[in-house]
C-alpha cells in the first residue's frame, strides 16, 4: 500500500511494516512492481520486496505485463523487464504482445515496424530476428 508523509511516498505491506520509507515524489503501481520516482530517476520494488535501481527514466508508464516480461514505456521508448526487474531490452519502436494462439507468442513479442516482414524479440535475451 502507497502512504503519503510530508508530501512524500513510500510503500508499506499489508502486515503494516514499512518496505519503502516515504522519501519518494511519485509511486506507480504497475504490476508486478511498484515504480518509485525521485530526483528524474526511477528505481523498482520487487514482489521479493527488493529496491533495483537499471536506468529507466521518470515519468514511465506501464505498457503491459504477461507471464514473462513487464513492458513499460516513456514516449517512444519501450523496456522490457523480466519479472525481477532485471532490463532485457530497450526500443524506440512499439513493443505488442503476439496473439495466444501465435506459436511464438510464448517466447517472443512483436516490434511494430512499417515495413511488411515481421520482427520479433526473444524475452530472454531481447534478441530480434525477422521472420
Amino acid at each position: 500500500m502507497i502512504i503519503y508523509q510530508n508530501q512524500l511516498l513510500g510503500v508499506i505491506g499489508f502486515d503494516g511494516k514499512v518496505l519503502v520509507p516515504p522519501i519518494y515524489e511519485k509511486i506507480t503501481y504497475a504490476y508486478p512492481f511498484f515504480l518509485l520516482e525521485k530526483g528524474g530517476r526511477t528505481k523498482i520494488l520487487t514482489l521479493e520486496n527488493q529496491i533495483i535501481s537499471n536506468n529507466i527514466p521518470a515519468e514511465t508508464n506501464f505498457e503491459f505485463y504477461d507471464d514473462e516480461v513487464v513492458c513499460l514505456t516513456k514516449n517512444d521508448s519501450y523496456f522490457i523487464l523480466d519479472h525481477n526487474a532485471k532490463l532485457i531490452a530497450q526500443f524506440k519502436q512499439k513493443v505488442e504482445r503476439l496473439p495466444v494462439n501465435n506459436p511464438l507468442a510464448k517466447g517472443y513479442l512483436k516490434l511494430v515496424e512499417s515495413n511488411e516482414r515481421p520482427v520479433y524479440v526473444s524475452k530472454d535475451n531481447g534478441r530480434v530476428f525477422k521472420e
